[in-house]
């Protein structure tokens, strides 16, 4: 954001690195659903089939009007000091569609970035709806570079030369605007084929979809997931509250086919205690047991299955329920039983279990007419059986207390219509694990659709929309690729040791104040991370920090630095300054710099100090 010496390292069209962040950030106000042909999903079908190899990263969002109106509210946010004319401009063109069309940019279009390297030095194509004609496009380039040249010969194309010397290449075609960036994408990438049948089948209302990419090598998963030429991922964040974002995947090898069941409706305990997550499986062992693909991926024989299945008459439709922070380990399952299986009379059950634990050496503690104490990992397990279901849990009050119906049900009418559509759901409520601290309710669900698995998400809060970015403020402030999200090292790995480096990290934690503020209303102090100033030396150190840089969503990244972070709010919580500091040469005497929320970066300590 801030004008840079022309000597210091490259410096990227400011629309460029500042919409990729906004496409990386999924946060805007609801709208109405776009056209499939002009979708997000849709524009970035014709992203991937047009690239001339697999790209690492691809995105694209629609309707772009309200991705770029999102990205200049948050830029006038952060205020134009250090900006140039062309780029205050820019900013204020971005502040209603009306503006945007009188750019040239088309609104109602979808915005689109494809990344080949997303890292240290990108490469890529950030392409932009547009309706302006040549004229207005070079007008808009010009806000974007220093110097902007016509190619000789060649319509619609130009050279965008920024103060630093770099070349972005542009060309206008189709109603769109291309930027291409740090040289020409490669025409081949060791990485799988492009799927495009795997992001059409993500939504097409209004949201960012986005496409990743990772070879086998790269890709901490089971062979069976990724195969041998790694794998590729398609995923979907919604614009506004309440949307469901979409995960798609297609394994090397076939899911199994009871993610392709219709789940079983959840059987519900009650409690007192609402409780902090709940997670339903609408597949029976039967669903499990006899399926192929299961049975091969377990080793199992047909006849070992049938000889379990003989033992085990879990119906589907299985709930557990957690209460408190997850560490405390407190639960209760509820696990209806199949008749048609095995039996379902209290004491028989009991007796039955009673044998299964002493033929798998689990100690029965006690046993009652239709109750058990077992010994599982050395603490009690209580469970009671009753109306067919069996209870258990490590707390026998509360054990009792759902096998009896008392209280509140774990679920209303949206949680059984979510668990409806997912073999494997969950939900959880604004003081659960999902919420991060946040006012958030949060749904997930796993199934297999022919031969994808797709893995649903749903956050819904009554906060204001701003919460959702929130979420994915690391995103805003570590996007791969921008000059302000490096965290406080270069692209080499070394430790902050220059002045560029370090700007980048305080950038990135001047944008993350900036979301911070327009969610809660004021920016956040932070003490020093991630040690005091007084222990800097030039050992990098893992970054460790108090709970309120969680709040921001910052961290370095790679998540280690030799540099020291803090921030000071105003008495009014509207204004902040950011110091960051090291000592390079360990001599005691550390290198301190400043960012003010209206000021670039600037040196506080003399130029010797390091």
């Amino acid at each position: 954001m801030t004008s840079r010496d022309p000597s210091r390292s490259p410096r990227r069209p400011f629309l460029l690195g500042a919409a990729t962040c906004l496409v990386l950030a999924g946060h805007l106000p609801q709208a109405q659903a776009a056209p499939a042909d002009s979708s997000a999903a849709g524009a970035l079908a014709r992203a991937l089939q047009a690239a001339p190899s697999t790209p690492q990263v691809a995105a694209a969002c629609a309707p772009a009007g309200q991705v770029l109106q999102g990205l200049g509210q948050v830029l006038a946010g952060m205020g134009t000091a250090g900006l140039d004319p062309g780029e205050v401009a820019l900013v204020a063109g971005l502040s209603s569609p009306d503006a945007m069309a009188a750019l040239g940019l088309d609104p109602e279009g979808a915005l689109a970035l494809t990344l080949w390297s997303p890292r240290a030095d990108p490469v890529g194509v950030l392409t932009l709806p547009f309706g302006g004609d040549e004229a207005a496009a070079q007008a808009l380039l010009t806000d974007l570079g220093a110097r902007v040249e016509a190619t000789p010969g060649d319509s619609g194309a130009w050279s965008v030369h920024s103060q630093d010397g770099s070349v972005t290449l542009a060309r206008l075609h189709d109603g769109a605007l291309d930027l291409a960036f740090d040289g020409q994408p490669p025409q081949s990438s060791g990485l799988p084929a492009v799927d495009v049948p795997l992001v059409q089948g993500l939504p097409a209302t209004p949201g960012c979809a986005i496409w990743v990419a990772m070879a086998s090598e790269d890709l901490p998963a089971p062979q069976a997931l990724k195969g041998e030429g790694g794998i590729a991922g398609a995923a979907f964040v919604p614009f506004g509250r309440g949307g469901m974002g979409l995960l798609r995947l297609r394994p090397a090898s076939a899911p199994p086919q009871a993610l392709r069941r219709t789940p079983a409706a959840p059987v519900l305990g009650r409690s007192d205690e609402a409780p902090s997550l709940v997670i339903s499986i609408g597949i029976s062992a039967q669903d499990l047991l006899t399926d192929p693909e299961i049975l091969q991926a377990a080793k199992l024989s047909p006849s070992h299955a049938r000889k379990l299945l003989s033992r085990v008459n879990i119906a589907g439709g299985a709930t557990i329920a957690t209460f408190g922070p997850p560490q405390a380990r407190d639960l209760v399952a509820v696990v209806p039983l199949d008749p048609a299986q095995g039996p379902v009379r209290a004491d028989k059950v009991v007796g039955r279990i009673a044998r299964l634990a002493r033929k798998a050496d689990v100690a029965v503690l006690d046993r009652g007419e239709d109750s058990l104490v077992l010994s599982v990992g050395g603490t009690p397990t209580h469970l009671v059986a009753r109306d067919g279901r069996v209870y258990l849990g490590p707390d026998a009050e509360r054990v009792a207390q759902v096998s009896r119906g008392e209280g509140r049900p774990w679920a209303g009418d949206d949680e059984l219509a979510w668990a409806s559509q997912w073999p494997i759901a969950l939900w959880s409520g604004p003081d659960g694990p999902l919420a991060a601290g946040m006012a958030l309710s949060m749904r997930a669900g796993i199934r297999a659709v022919d031969e994808v698995v797709e893995v649903g998400i749903q956050v819904r809060t009554d906060a204001p929309p701003g919460m959702l970015t929130a979420l994915l403020g690391a995103a805003l402030s570590q996007g791969g690729g921008l000059p302000v999200g490096r965290g406080a090292r270069g692209g080499d790995g070394a430790p902050a040791a220059t002045e560029e480096e370090l700007e980048r990290a305080v950038e990135g934690i001047a944008l993350a104040q900036e979301v911070q503020r327009s969610i809660g209303g004021s920016y956040l102090e932070l003490p020093a991370a991630p040690r005091g100033l007084a222990q800097a030396d030039p050992r990098p150190v893992a970054w460790t920090a108090d709970p309120a840089w969680s709040r921001l969503g910052w961290t370095p990244d790679p998540p280690e630095t030799a540099a020291v972070f803090w921030v000071e709010v105003g008495a009014d919580g509207q204004s902040y300054v950011v110091h960051a500091a090291t000592d390079l040469d360990g001599d005691g005497q550390p290198a301190r710099y400043e960012r003010s929320s209206t000021q670039p970066m600037r040196r506080t300590s003399p130029e010797g100090v390091r």
